[in-house]
């Protein structure tokens, strides 16, 4: 018995570790998990340039740093005519991908996002995210369909990466195909970053494999009674 306790535990363990290597794509903040931001207004009033690249803090004050932003624009119909909520502050860049790198590795990141807000790229997009550990190793790339218009109503889509592990050191957000064939302007809102563990199933199942090793251990102490 006491074997096949101690057996089950480090198989369940094992398992468990194994399966904590996922990197997932998000679709809302809300799945991401969420608990800390950037805050573009940092970087300087809107229809203004942005420094690029530029180190800043996140509203939890984490430490980052982004690359090829170009302009700071907002969802007014005027600075920005497009599909994000009204009043959402919108980081451009007309050389995208753009690049966001983290002094602390995090595990996840996303915001929303549209092609340049014009006639001809009304319509279908595919927007692209990749992150990259510490090493600047790939640890995950996906895609989404968006569509895009000039309705600021709050309909541009949100895509992200998670991972169960705080490995994710850069992200990058791109497209891969819009209307007018043009992939270099974009816009994004602020990051949703996911920057501490929330406890999950497979963290609760650990925990218990722990327990059934402690429980072997009593069970052998007691015997030996």
């Amino acid at each position: 018995m006491k074997t096949r306790v101690i057996a089950l535990s480090s198989l369940l363990i094992a398992s468990v570790l194994t399966a904590r290597a996922a990197v997932v794509l998000v679709i809302s903040s809300a799945a991401l998990g969420g608990n800390d931001t950037t805050d573009w207004s940092t970087l300087g009033p809107v229809d203004n340039p942005v420094t690029s690249p530029f180190t800043t803090l996140t509203t939890g004050g984490r430490t980052f740093s982004g690359d090829s932003a170009s302009e700071l624009n907002q969802q007014d119909g005027i600075t920005w005519n497009g599909n994000f909520a009204p009043g959402t502050l919108v980081l451009t860049s007309f050389a995208a991908p753009m690049t966001f790198s983290f002094a602390q590795p995090i595990f996840g990141a996303g915001a929303h996002i549209q092609p340049q807000e014009v006639e001809d790229n009304d319509g279908p997009f595919i927007a692209q995210i990749q992150a990259f550990n510490a090493l600047d190793t790939l640890v995950g790339t996906f895609t989404r369909l968006g569509i895009s218009s000039r309705t600021g109503d709050g309909t541009a889509i949100f895509i992200g990466i998670k991972s169960d592990l705080a490995e994710i050191s850069k992200i990058t957000f791109s497209f891969t195909a819009t209307q007018s064939d043009n992939l270099g302007v974009m816009g994004l809102s602020d990051l949703s970053i996911s920057a501490t563990a929330v406890p999950e199933p497979a963290t609760y199942a650990v925990a218990a494999g722990a327990g059934l090793l402690a429980f072997a251990g009593w069970r052998r102490r007691a015997g030996r009674a």
